[in-house]
């Protein structure tokens, strides 16, 4: 079972490599979170119409926000699977599979979890 949801936020990489020195600036994108949990039926363990809620109640509690942008300051895509993973687990006691965390839906990275 997969939910997804999006949000618009910056963040900034400060030690970019030099021929994507733009990147170590504050920049805008629209971040994607894509969460898979494992489910053992048809019957889902959990509705993903609750898991997005849940991605957006976490997100919106754990970073800072300005006109609804959030700010992410200079964390990664992998920096945002692995705390949404630590904060839907503590949270909510939900047991993400893998994270997918997305730039304008072009770029992203993806962990995954046992």
């Amino acid at each position: 079972m997969i939910a997804t949801a999006q949000v618009v936020g910056f963040h900034a990489w400060p030690t970019a490599p030099a021929e994507v020195s733009y990147l170590a600036d504050r920049h805008r994108h629209v971040f994607t979170f894509k969460c898979g949990v494992a489910v053992s039926g048809h019957d889902r363990e959990i509705e993903f119409h609750i898991l997005k809620r849940e991605v957006l109640e976490a997100l919106a509690v754990g970073w800072p926000r300005t006109n609804g942008e959030f700010d992410f300051d200079n964390n990664s895509c992998e920096h945002l699977a692995a705390w949404l993973d630590c904060s839907l687990r503590s949270r909510c006691h939900i047991n993400a599979s893998w994270i997918e965390v997305w730039e304008d839906n072009e770029n992203g990275a993806r962990l995954e979890f046992r």
